[in-house]
Parts: structure tokens; C-alpha cells; sequence
């Protein structure tokens, strides 16, 4: 039924006076209008008995949504690709006569502009190095990079070793996956309980006891999370925060957020009681940024993690709870 009202609109383009054609366009969208009003909402199919599990089903729904974004941002490109080729020829035909077509073609020209403009901005955006420095706060060094200062000209390439020799780029990733795996290294004399670390002294004192959870606050800290507190976290959420390997950015969770809510709740709900997660919860892409000083020197590099923002989502709305209740201590 869409195809042929796609089919009579072309008609209609063609010969906009034609009565037939615009009636038959009227019958076929109020009986398009009607099948849908038949299909079940959304909240009702979340209800319907499923195939797999709360957590399968969150991870299908958004790589389908994923994909659905990927062709109608092809076709938008397409789109734009064909309008700058027809806004072309037509300023290459007005600009044979200039006097006579100036103001057509300053109208073309400036249509044109935006149009690159905003291509621009968009494929900016759509770095996640733009997304990460637009999140980070200025510091001295971000300003040397911004004026091109003596410790802004060394891209991540260019690192030294102990000798002052550059690593090649072939050792260059065993070099800094070796250098942050030693730093992070965990402790083997740490270890056993608060308890044991804290000691006798400290645990039995005054304060310590005074604020270890009562048997209710332990029940309310370990309720199901709500639809409220997601939606509260989201809100708090820094829009201009890189995606995570899932490529979701917060602008668009937020865009379809009536879409996400239910599903993404029941996925949390169902992973927090069987200690399950979607894989995409699981994964990071792991990049360093500039931290101070010479950026030849690995150790002026600091590691950070771009974690899926719907695990982000979710991990702040637990988070918030916890920090509400100690409050009270603190």
C-alpha cells in the first residue's frame, strides 16, 4: 500500500491537476491511516510473550534501530549529493549571463554554502575525537594545542622511548598497551576484606558504627530500578559525551528515548538479577588524550574509556541512589 501511494504522488508531481489521481491519494492514506491504527503499540508488543531474553531482545532492538539510522542517513546523503549537483548546473547555466541572473545565482551560491556548512558540522560531529575534546574542560594545555605551541606539534606518532629515540609506529602500540597495562597493574599485596584493610581500631569506632546501613536502608538501596530513575539519569547526562562502540551518542538516545525507555529498563532489570549483560555493556574503546606537558613522552598521555552510553545510563541511575543514601552520613 505505501508503494503505491509513493506510486500516485509521483503521478500527482507530474500532473498536479488531475483529480483522479488526487483522490485516489485521499482513499489510499485514510486506508493506510486505519491499518495502522490497528497495529498494536509498542508498549503492548514489549508485554507479548518473547523469543529470548529481556537483555537478546534490547541488544536486537537497537543494532536493527542502528541499521534503520545507517539507510536513512545514506539516503539523506544521496539526497544532498544530487541537490548540490542540480544547484551547480543551474549556477553554471545562470552564470552565462551574469548581469542578467546575479540575483538567482547569489541565491544559489548561498544555498550552496549552507548546504557545505552543514555537511561540515556533521561530519565534525561525527568524530569521536571532536566529541571527546568538546567534553573535556580547558586547560593550559588544550590552549597551546588550540595556538599550535612548542608542546602541540607531536601527534600521538610521535613518541619517544627512555633513550629519546622515536618508537616506530610498528612497536608504538605494544609500547603504550605495555606502559598502561604496568601502571594499572593491580597490587598482589592487596587484598581480603574492608575489615582487614581498615582495621580493628577504625571499624569498631563511634563513627564507623554509626553508619553502617540499617536492614531497611539495605532493602530500599536494593529495590528494582524505575523508569524514572533512568530517565532522570539520562537527563543529567553530558550531551556532548562520545559514543561507546555501540556508536549510540546521548542525542540520540534522547531523540528516541520513548522507543529505548521500556526495553532498555527491562534489559537492566533482567541483568542486574542474573548478572548478564548485552556484550555492548561490556566493551570499550580505549583512547589517550593529551594530559600536560611534552606529549612525546607517554606518560603526558592519559588513557580514557568509551563505554556504551546506555550502560552509562543505567550504571549513573545506580549510582545517584547509593550517593542519595550516604548523604545522609556525610
Amino acid at each position: 500500500m505505501a508503494n503505491n501511494l509513493l506510486m500516485e504522488q509521483d503521478n500527482l508531481a507530474s500532473d498536479p491537476n488531475n483529480e483522479t489521481i488526487k483522490h485516489r491519494i485521499e482513499t489510499l492514506t485514510a486506508q493506510s491511516r486505519e491499518k495502522i491504527n490497528t497495529l498494536p503499540n509498542f508498549e503492548t508488543t514489549l508485554d507479548a510473550p518473547k523469543r529470548g531474553t529481556n537483555v537478546q531482545i534490547f541488544s536486537a532492538l537497537t543494532e536493527e534501530i542502528k541499521k534503520s539510522i545507517s539507510r536513512v542517513q545514506k539516503m539523506l546523503r544521496k539526497t544532498s549529493e544530487k541537490e548540490i549537483k542540480t544547484l551547480e548546473k543551474q549556477h553554471a547555466k545562470f552564470s552565462e549571463n551574469y548581469e542578467l541572473n546575479s540575483k538567482k545565482i547569489q541565491k544559489i551560491e548561498k544555498k550552496l554554502n549552507l548546504i557545505n556548512n552543514e555537511n561540515l558540522t556533521t561530519k565534525m560531529q561525527d568524530l569521536k575525537v571532536f566529541e571527546i575534546l568538546s567534553a573535556e574542560k580547558m586547560c593550559p594545555h588544550f590552549l597551546s594545542i588550540s595556538r599550535g605551541g612548542k608542546n602541540s606539534d607531536s601527534p600521538i606518532e610521535t613518541i619517544l622511548d627512555e633513550d629519546g629515540k622515536t618508537i616506530s609506529l610498528d612497536s608504538l602500540k605494544n609500547h603504550v598497551t605495555n606502559f598502561y597495562s604496568e601502571l594499572y597493574r593491580p597490587d598482589p599485596d592487596t587484598g581480603g576484606s574492608i575489615e582487614d584493610f581498615l582495621g580493628p581500631a577504625i571499624c569498631n569506632s563511634p563513627l564507623v558504627q554509626g553508619s553502617i546501613l540499617t536492614e531497611q536502608e539495605k532493602i530500599e538501596l536494593d529495590m528494582p530500578l524505575s523508569a524514572l530513575e533512568l530517565e532522570k539519569s539520562l537527563n543529567s547526562s553530558n550531551l556532548k559525551s562520545a559514543p561507546g562502540r555501540d556508536g549510540y551518542s546521548y542525542r540520540i538516545i534522547k531523540k528516541f528515548w520513548p522507543l529505548f525507555k521500556k526495553p532498555l529498563l527491562l534489559c537492566a532489570l533482567e541483568g542486574l538479577e542474573n548478572n548478564s549483560l548485552p556484550e555492548s555493556f561490556k566493551e570499550a574503546d580505549i583512547k589517550i588524550i593529551p594530559k600536560k606537558g611534552y606529549t612525546t613522552k607517554i606518560k603526558n598521555w592519559r588513557p580514557i574509556s568509551l563505554l556504551s552510553n546506555f550502560y552509562k545510563i543505567v550504571s549513573r541511575a545506580i549510582n545517584e541512589r547509593v550517593k542519595k543514601k550516604f548523604k545522609s552520613y556525610t
